[in-house]
């Protein structure tokens, strides 16, 4: 028998999930499996369920609720040949990744839930969120020069990083020539480019570390 009889709904046929409380949504949300591409389809099914799975609080509460890392959303691989962008589960592909090849892009690093891209001979840089979509471009700085090094970081300087998605980020780019410089995401603006002279020191092209609010890059005498 249909559903829907004369259309009306069935007397024993349970209500549409819209009906719910978004209280009891966030609690029903929140028992969801913690491999990303769940919650990446379920922001796909209204914009009321997209507004709470992409809710700072929400993502606090869903790494609290499953009490163990981050899980891991992506690799990314800069060598020609395999692709580019492998994520980790066969469901979680945004659509921009199928437009990216090593031949064009190289991933300079990750961090708090963010990908740092470079498009290689445009000097411009792709802060992507990988849980979000959202995307933002910006340009190298224009004092760089030699070897350089950058990174992604979430402005909020706390230890606790499960509402970062919200957050306002800073890219830090070092270079051996000049120094380095800072970009936050709230101007979208380049700092003026600070600079130490440390006599027959270089870098060494590799993801940064960070140790506290230390951010390690690698270099060589």
């Amino acid at each position: 028998m249909d559903e829907f009889a004369g259309g009306r709904r069935r007397p024993d046929s349970p209500p549409p999930l819209s009906f719910f409380p978004d209280d009891m949504l966030v609690e029903i949300l929140l028992r969801l499996p913690p491999e990303p591409i769940h919650l990446f389809r379920a922001s796909f099914v209204s914009k009321l369920w997209r507004g709470l799975v992409h809710g700072a609080r929400f993502l606090r509460r869903f790494l609290d609720f499953h009490r163990g890392t981050p899980p891991v959303l992506v690799f990314f691989n800069n060598q020609l040949g395999p692709p580019l962008f492998v994520p980790t589960s066969g469901g979680f592909a945004p659509s921009t990744a199928a437009k990216m090849s090593t031949g064009n892009w190289s991933a300079l690093n990750c961090r708090h839930g963010r990908a740092l891209l470079e498009k290689l001979g445009s000097g411009r840089l792709l802060v992507w969120d990988l849980v979000t979509g959202h995307q933002r471009y910006l340009r190298v700085p224009p004092a760089c020069g030699g070897i350089c090094n950058s990174t992604v970081l979430c402005a909020a300087g706390h230890a606790d990083h499960g509402d970062c998605h919200s957050c306002p980020f800073l890219v830090v780019y070092v270079f051996s020539r000049s120094g380095s410089a800072i970009c936050a995401s709230e101007t979208g603006v380049w700092d003026e480019a600070t600079s130490i002279e440390i006599p027959s020191l270089s870098l060494v092209p590799r993801p940064t570390a960070l140790v506290g609010n230390t951010l390690l890059v690698a270099a060589k005498l």
